[in-house]
């Protein structure tokens, strides 16, 4: 049950919710606890390892050791304010997001991407030329960054399995000021839920939204953006409402 969607007055005094909610947090807590004790206990064994001795390759162990001399990736992409070690606040925020976040809804996506590309053989046929074209027929070859960002029909294909089944189908917010929406008044703390996936199928937004067709996202200036700026202007006005 999306718990989120209630309001505040029901998560807190009606029994059955109250409840349902109270172990939920509680469940929290409990992940958090343990999550910050496995980073203490990794911080204590990074500590502890001499530093001409390798540490092995995993999140947890890139995570500590970002931005310190221990850190094995050469080249950085971020701001200058970024370039220091993450908290372990920073590392539990992250660990989390790719347990909880990073894991079906990636296994989800790859399964809609095959289920669509085996409906759409002519599609599946294009994308496999692409792959040859840039990564050649060396299976051993390692991928790089730039044969990535040449893979434009790749991306025009995922961005198409997204919009006709969204990983995310429903996302809700809470507004943080007084706003019109929909030709409605709506006050300061209103919790919206957004239906993305009805949103990816209007016809007012999309041209032929019912067929699958990567091209609209490929080597496309003006891909129906009115749809992308609507969502993002929306997003950045309200938040996830907390538990």
């Amino acid at each position: 049950m999306p718990f989120f969607a209630l309001s505040k007055y029901i998560r807190r005094y009606v029994p059955f919710v109250r409840g349902k909610m109270n172990k939920l947090i509680e469940n929290r807590d409990y992940l958090i606890n343990s999550l910050y004790k496995v980073i203490k206990q990794r911080r204590i064994e990074i500590e502890n390892t001499p530093l001409d001795q390798p540490l092995r390759h995993d999140m947890l162990t890139s995570f500590i050791t970002a931005n310190t001399p221990r850190d094995i990736n050469v080249e950085k992409h971020v701001d200058a304010d970024l370039l220091r070690p993450m908290t372990d606040k920073e590392i539990c925020g992250n660990l989390l997001d790719a347990m909880i976040a990073g894991t079906d809804t990636t296994a989800n996506m790859l399964s809609f991407v095959i289920y669509l590309l085996e409906k759409n053989p002519e599609v599946k046929q294009k994308l496999r030329q692409e792959f040859d074209s840039v990564l050649g027929n060396d299976l051993t070859k390692p991928m790089t960054l730039k044969n990535i960002e040449e893979l434009k029909f790749c991306d025009a294909v995922i961005k198409e399995v997204f919009r006709h089944i969204p990983v995310a189908f429903l996302l809700g917010r809470l507004s943080v000021e007084n706003d019109k929406v929909g030709g409605y008044n709506w006050p300061k703390g209103t919790q919206f839920q957004i239906h993305t996936s009805a949103l990816m199928m209007r016809d007012d937004y999309w041209t032929d939204p019912e067929k699958f067709d990567p091209d609209r996202f490929y080597k496309v200036e003006n891909y129906d953006k009115y749809l992308q700026l609507f969502v993002v202007r929306f997003l950045r006005k309200y938040y996830t409402p907390p538990p």
